[in-house]
Formats: structure tokens, C-alpha cells, sequence
């Protein structure tokens, strides 16, 4: 009898960048207290900015009374894309070889023999992740990982407020699709090979740590140490600076033009993307700040 794949942790899909960027440290810089939480208005329209991060523990809830607020007065919610109608039979078919090519065919020996233990060790037989690709097989040990230290993905700050909205039968809106989110990590397999694997599950061990890391800066509202936790490599190391190109800043002009459909329309828009879109000389706050006053709060 065939083996049923496991297929839950593809809803974890954008946390792969919180993986990648996990090479990084930094140390916390000193600021106000504030929230990982933007305001902009343009006419009718006002639209909410709040920094996600995936993967949390159920205790975060609810959040600060300012953004659970908004949420709450909002007309829209707008994600990257609706985890909740994702269709487990296209993630299968989407993230898995069915053309006889297996994960081993794919990625080099020792990152192989890396997978296959890691694996084993969390009783998931080799019949079953070789038939991953090589990005699902990363993401669901990063996620398994971070599982075992408390962090659930099913808490995640996005799936909370999708999960509100279904609710509260507010209109949840996707600023990409569940099918680009796939064509990305194809894209990067297919231009980074085995290196962009490598990023991936680089100090597999300290995950846990390194995502405490990132939720103690998200909790302060740090602008600058979420900058230096993302991007502190990429001047010395050409290589990640492309990878997270595409990964984020390339997303970041795409999804501003949708942002800027919704501030051309009347009501109240709820935007919750990944912590990481939102910093930088191309993250969605600044590419906003060209052209409209940006408040965090």
C-alpha cells in the first residue's frame, strides 16, 4: 500500500524566507516602542499595514487593542494569498515529483544525506519525503523543527486574521496566488540549485532561536533590527543578495500596485503581509512613503 504523503506544512509556503533569512543575526537596536503597524489614507481609502510573521504561539493572542481595532473596523482583509482555500490535492501535485524524478535525482549527496537523516530522526520515511521537491522538503523540516519548540504554524499572525475574518465575513482579498508562491520556488531551485537549499536549512538547530529572535524585534515594532535581521549578508554575499531578491523586494513591487488599487478605492483595507516585505529601501513602507504619508503606530 502507497504511503500518504504529508501535505499540512505547504500552508507554511512563505515561511520559507523566515528560514533563509535565519543565516543573519544581528543585535536589537534601541527605539520607541511602537507596533509592527502602519497606517495610510488617500481619500475614502485608508489601508492597514501589518507586519506577519508565520509561524507563532497561540499565547501572542490578541494582539495590541491598535491593530485588533482596526482589524475590527476594517471593510476588506488582504493577504498574500487565502491559505484557507488552498487545495491539498494541487499542493500534492504541485510540490512532489510525478514524473519519476525523486528529491536524491535533485540536490546533491550531502544535503541529501542531511534531509534523509533529519527525516528519519522525526520518523518520516524516505519512500515518502524523496518524493518531495527540494523546497517542500526544506520547508517542512524548518517547520517540523520550529513545531517541536511550541511554534504553530496554524497560529500564524496572517492565518489569525484570515481565520477572523471567515468569521466576522469580512472579504478576504490575495495580493498574489497560491500557483505564484509555487512558480517562486521553482524559480529559485531552477536558478540557485542546491545553494538556495543549502541557505534554506543552514544552522537547522538554531531555528528556534533565531525565529525568538525575530518575534522579540516584531513585539518592539524595531524597523531598524528587523532591516539588519533580513538583509545583514547580502553585502558580502552576492549570491543571497539575488536569492532575496526574489524572495521579497521582486514580490514588494507587485504587491504595492495592489495596495495602490486599494487606496484608490473607498473603505477600510486590513493588509497583513510577512514582517520581511515591509522594511527596507524596497519594502512596501518606503515604496508607499513615495507617495503617501505612512504613520507606524
Amino acid at each position: 500500500m502507497r504511503k500518504k504523503l504529508s501535505i499540512k506544512p505547504i500552508v507554511f509556503l512563505s515561511t520559507i524566507i523566515l528560514a533563509f533569512v535565519a543565516c543573519s543575526s544581528s543585535q536589537q537596536s534601541v527605539s520607541e516602542k511602537k507596533h509592527f503597524f502602519w497606517e495610510l489614507k488617500s481619500g475614502e481609502s485608508t489601508v492597514y499595514l501589518l507586519g506577519s510573521i508565520h509561524v507563532a504561539k497561540k499565547d501572542i493572542y490578541p494582539l495590541d487593542s491598535i491593530i485588533e481595532t482596526a482589524f475590527l473596523n476594517s471593510d476588506f482583509v488582504a493577504v498574500e494569498f487565502d491559505l484557507k482555500t488552498v487545495d491539498p490535492f494541487k499542493v500534492l501535485k504541485l510540490s512532489t515529483y510525478g514524473d519519476g524524478q525523486t528529491l536524491k535525482d535533485n540536490i546533491d549527496s550531502v544535503s541529501y544525506q542531511k534531509m534523509k537523516s533529519s527525516f528519519e530522526k522525526i520518523g518520516i520515511p524516505e519512500s515518502v519525503f524523496n518524493q518531495y521537491k527540494p523546497w517542500f522538503a526544506a520547508i517542512n523540516l524548518v517547520m517540523l523543527d520550529l513545531a517541536s519548540s511550541g511554534y504553530n504554524p496554524d497560529a500564524g499572525i496572517d492565518i489569525y486574521f484570515i481565520d477572523k475574518a471567515k468569521t466576522q465575513k469580512k472579504k478576504v482579498l490575495e495580493l498574489e496566488s497560491f500557483e505564484e508562491h509555487i512558480a517562486l520556488m521553482d524559480t529559485l531551485i531552477n536558478l540557485f540549485g542546491n545553494t538556495f537549499i543549502d541557505y534554506t536549512l543552514k544552522d537547522l538547530e538554531e531555528t528556534k532561536s533565531q525565529v525568538d529572535q525575530l518575534f522579540r524585534i516584531w513585539q518592539k515594532g524595531d524597523v531598524k533590527a528587523m532591516e539588519e535581521y533580513t538583509k545583514s549578508n547580502i553585502s558580502d554575499d552576492k549570491t543571497y543578495e539575488e536569492m532575496f531578491f526574489h524572495l521579497n523586494d521582486k514580490r514588494n513591487f507587485n504587491m504595492v500596485k495592489r495596495i495602490k488599487e486599494y487606496l484608490n478605492q473607498p473603505g477600510k483595507y486590513f493588509v497583513v503581509v510577512g514582517a520581511a516585505h515591509l522594511v527596507g529601501e524596497n519594502g512596501l513602507v518606503n515604496l508607499l512613503r513615495r507617495e503617501y504619508e505612512v504613520i507606524q503606530r
